[in-house]
């Protein structure tokens, strides 16, 4: 299992993620590669005319797609083009963490089914996994003010329910998840870290952006 190091940039603008090296002997700050990037991830849909997708990104996430690139580099076939992560190997990976349900309402252009995806919170398992998996969510789409964190959930409401409940699960404190209809509505958790997961959250990102 392979784990990360500190990174040694934090967030700029939008996203910026530098150096990364993989620890060899235990660490007080150990994550693992699968849950972070798991965390990362937007909404899921498994659609037969991209097999091989792991993760679209926008064009202010390409630090993103570089880091991601580098995390799996050299154990798995990987391509980047056009703001995309590509590998069919790392896809059926990180699909193994869902479950998964046809939705009539739902095909590509083909006319093909496709289904969509929900996390298996059963396989995160370990406060360690969940550490991991809330440094990835809040590394994309996260944010803080003053002591108060929070992490956008607006591109997954199952995301966003599974953000509070391992949060609850971390005995994290004021715990607050803000729901603002509109078109296409604003999903925010907010909350005090825990001790444990604030060590993580200074240590992997200590300039988190505030905006």
């Amino acid at each position: 299992m392979t784990y990360l190091t500190k990174m040694k940039n934090p967030l700029i603008v939008f996203l910026i993620l530098f150096q990364v090296t993989f620890a060899q002997k235990s660490d007080n700050y150990k994550l693992d590669r699968d849950y972070f990037l798991l965390g990362t991830l937007a909404g899921r849909c498994k659609d037969p005319m991209e097999v091989d997708l792991v993760e679209k990104y926008n064009q202010y996430e390409d630090t993103l797609i570089q880091f991601s690139y580098k995390l799996y580099k050299g154990e798995y076939d990987l391509q980047v083009s056009e703001h995309r992560l590509i590998s069919k190997e790392l896809t059926e990976k990180i699909n193994s963490f869902y479950n998964w349900e046809y939705n009539e309402n739902f095909s590509n252009e083909n006319l093909d089914s496709i289904f969509i995806g929900t996390i298996d919170t059963t396989k995160i398992k370990t406060d360690s996994q969940k550490i991991s998996f809330l440094i990835g969510a809040f590394t994309r789409f996260g944010k803080k003010n003053d002591a108060i964190y929070s992490i956008n959930g607006k591109s997954s409401v199952e995301n966003f329910k599974i953000y509070g409940k391992f949060l609850k699960d971390l005995r994290c404190n004021e715990i607050r998840e803000v729901i603002v209809e509109a078109v296409g509505p604003t999903l925010t958790v907010y909350f005090q870290p825990s001790d444990r997961l604030k060590k993580y959250l200074t240590y992997y990102i200590p300039n988190p952006r505030d905006y």
